[in-house]
């Protein structure tokens, strides 16, 4: 939240494509905070004006959303990027705390992915919260836990970056990407950016900010991947 308050800290990275949780909304950021003009509008949903998931683009490239997200995909949002590269771009913060609400046996989560299979092709990047990991498969309620999600999307060609540069499997990630509650004894891995086929050969770095730097800004930290040509 208040992402005006810790802007700078990630524009200093650069980035060409930056996908935002508990975001503001984008007329709350002054633009003089941008260290690089966005080259289109930002695209922003959420049920409150200070807290959404936000994409915002750089360096050339503008980001269109190609369908809304339906009333059940809080917040999975098909996005079409072109410039320097073109492809479609899944933003995510995924509502897991509505993993009650299972409908015909799957969670909604689950079932907004599954619901987005046109776009789930070698060229797709998912990036974002998934607010997921396997050490949380043991609560079952109903299909669609992490691994149901993983193995999904590895049958259709895509896997998470972090894990393929780093060879790691799935939970057994020695870098967190959240200190839940601030507390440096509760720390998990749920942030991702999963890419199809066509990206995997060219993932040239990975980088994921250390927590104790940054829980003076946020509980989460920058999950930073690089592709190369």
């Amino acid at each position: 939240m208040a992402f005006r308050k810790k802007a700078k800290h990630i524009f200093k990275y650069n980035p060409d494509i930056l996908v935002l949780q508990e975001c503001e909304r984008s007329y709350k950021i002054p633009s003089e905070l941008f260290g690089n003009k966005p080259t289109s509008p930002a695209i922003w949903y959420g049920d409150n004006k200070n807290k959404g998931i936000g994409i915002f683009t750089f360096n050339g490239y503008k980001a269109k959303v190609i369908e809304p997200p339906k009333k059940n995909d809080k917040w999975f949002i098909p996005i079409k990027i072109i410039g320097p590269e073109k492809f479609k771009l899944i933003a995510v913060w995924a509502m897991n705390y509505r993993a009650n609400e299972v409908v015909k046996g799957v969670r909604p989560a689950f079932a907004s992915i599954k619901g987005l299979h046109k776009y789930l092709d070698s060229g797709v990047i998912m990036a974002g919260d998934f607010n997921d990991n396997v050490c949380w498969n043991y609560k079952k309620r109903g299909k669609g836990d992490f691994t149901d999600k993983q193995l999904y999307l590895q049958s259709l060609g895509i896997q998470s970056a972090y894990h393929i540069h780093n060879a790691k499997p799935h939970g057994n990630e020695p870098h967190p990407t959240i200190v839940w509650m601030k507390n440096m004894k509760t720390t998990y891995h749920i942030d991702y950016v999963f890419c199809g086929e066509k990206w995997q050969g060219r993932i040239k770095a990975v980088s994921i900010e250390k927590p104790g730097k940054w829980l003076k800004y946020s509980d989460h930290v920058p999950v930073m991947v690089e592709f190369g040509g």
